[in-house]
């Protein structure tokens, strides 16, 4: 058995214990995708569900069938949906790349770069468990398993990266004395990428697994704004009395 086919009968395996009939149901049974942390091993603290064809997820669809199945909206905020059903914590993803490959391939850790792609079955005028039609992990990701060591990848939210790094050392897998690294090589892409305006640097937190900022962890925020936009790490230049009176989302809004 080649190296290929074990990795894809561990991820078919793991697949199992996602709630597919549930999602499906919950999204009037169009394509999804399942992908992230939910592949470790262990029982998975939730699993993250994308669009597999393009188009964002209905939330009336989502809360309407949720209570069908006697489960909750635990959360909701404009990047994703998050319910429990069935003792189960599920959230749907806003996120979208065209194909399974590009979507595992842009996130930001290691131990994440895995996810599978549903079509949903439909027979004598019933639909069905939904099958998995695609399977796709990263080369860093088989490495992650061999290993059991994960690693910052990349991202386009790298700011959003460091925040979750403290998260993934609590749980032992951003292991020891690799934190330094990892920790340096996100600092080194938030410097390499800047940012153009208030409006980005913010969009820059909104990582979906984030929730709405408490008011000591916006101020520390703004703070950092403050900082980069003094050292020119901010394209768009604003004016002092607006970088200090904190006006920067109100001149931007109006």
């Amino acid at each position: 058995m080649n190296t290929e086919t074990i990795f894809k009968d561990l991820v078919t395996g793991m697949a199992n214990r996602i709630p597919a009939w549930d999602i499906a149901f919950m999204l009037d049974n169009n394509n999804f995708r399942v992908a992230g942390g939910c592949f470790m091993d262990g029982v998975p603290n939730d699993y993250d569900v994308y669009p597999a064809e393009g188009v964002s997820f209905n939330s009336r669809y989502i809360k309407e069938n949720v209570k069908s199945l006697k489960g909750e909206v635990a959360c909701e905020t404009k990047n994703a949906i998050t319910v429990k059903v069935h003792g189960k914590v599920i959230q749907f993803c806003k996120y979208y790349k065209t194909t399974l490959r590009e979507l595992v391939e842009s996130f930001d850790f290691s131990h994440c770069q895995v996810g599978v792609e549903y079509r949903t079955v439909k027979e004598d005028g019933s639909f069905k468990t939904p099958v998995i039609e695609s399977v796709e992990w990263t080369d860093s990701w088989a490495e992650y398993r061999i290993t059991g060591r994960s690693t910052y990848t990349g991202s386009e939210y790298p700011l959003s990266s460091l925040i979750r790094l403290n998260k993934y050392v609590k749980r032992d897998i951003i292991k020891g004395k690799s934190y330094t690294v990892e920790a340096l090589k996100i600092l080194a892409d938030i410097v390499r990428r800047g940012y153009i305006d208030y409006p980005d640097f913010k969009n820059q937190l909104d990582a979906v697994d984030l929730m709405l900022l408490e008011p000591k962890e916006s101020n520390a925020a703004y703070e950092l704004f403050k900082v980069c936009h003094s050292k020119r790490l901010v394209t768009r230049q604003y004016s002092q009395d607006v970088i200090e009176n904190g006006q920067a989302e109100i001149l931007e809004a109006e």
